[in-house]
This record gives structure tokens, sequence and C-alpha cells, in this order.
């Protein structure tokens, strides 16, 4: 939940914005409803990533982690 210059930057100077992923202690006393809200706002911006690349953080990690993504995946349902 580090979505500012100075926490972005030095991600950015070792990988691509298409490895910046969104993460998050949610339900830690530290990952409020506000406190998450805020870091969304601020990832769009702050001016450190375009604001297309921002906006697609959330689903970056499904690149990044595949076999993670295939098991978030809705099943079909099968139907007879």
């Amino acid at each position: 939940m580090a979505a500012t210059p100075n926490a972005l930057g030095p991600a950015l100077a070792i990988t691509s914005p298409d490895h910046i992923v969104y993460g998050s202690d949610f339900g830690a006393p530290c990952a409020s409803e506000p406190v998450l809200r805020q870091t969304m706002t601020s990832l769009l911006t702050c001016g450190v990533l375009g604001p297309d690349v921002a906006a697609g953080v959330g689903g970056h990690a499904h690149a990044v982690f595949p076999r993670a993504a295939a098991r978030l995946a809705p099943t079909e349902k099968a139907t007879s």
C-alpha cells in the first residue's frame, strides 16, 4: 500500500510498470477501508505512473502470478 513517488520510484528503477501490483493487509488495523481508498487515490494521482498504468495495477498480479489467477477464475457450471 505504498503509492507515493518515494515508494514507486525505486520499484520502477528495478522493474517495469507491468510488474507493479497492489497489495494490502486488508483487515489489519492499518488497512481500513478509508486507508485503502486513500492509497488508491494516491496511486492514481501521484504522477509516477501514467493514468492507464495506474488504473491497471489491480490486474497486473494476474499476469505476474498466472497460477494464482487461474485459482481465482470463475469455474463454468456444467449444464445438463
